[in-house]
């Protein structure tokens, strides 16, 4: 994923912020990746299904680690990504989130 956004980006220069923004924007629809605060929030695995009635769906899963920095996790968090830690890092990353007021549940492995 990360290499067709980059793809796209290297071929759509923009000397204009706007006109950046708005290449950003087409991006991220064409390649369904989320933006937040501008930037492309890319998930670890994205699982794409099918579901009973015939729709296309997906699920963005990010593994987190206590190597993630604050703002890292709160992006993927925002950008709506379902968030797995290791048992024993559940805890930091809850406190994380919770400073930033963004509410999502971290599943523990």
């Amino acid at each position: 994923m990360k290499r067709r956004v980059n793809r796209d980006l290297g071929k759509a220069s923009a000397a204009d912020p706007t006109e950046a923004a708005r290449l950003k924007e087409a991006i991220s629809q064409k390649h369904n990746i989320p933006l937040v605060n501008g930037g492309f929030v890319v998930p670890d695995v994205r699982v794409e299904y099918e579901d009973r009635d015939g729709n296309q769906c997906s699920v963005d899963l990010e593994y987190v680690t206590e190597t993630y920095r604050q703002g890292d996790i709160s992006a993927k968090a925002q950008a709506g990504f379902t968030l797995y830690a290791p048992h024993d890092q559940a805890p930091r990353l809850h406190q994380v989130l919770d400073q930033h007021h963004i509410i999502t549940e971290i599943l523990s492995l």
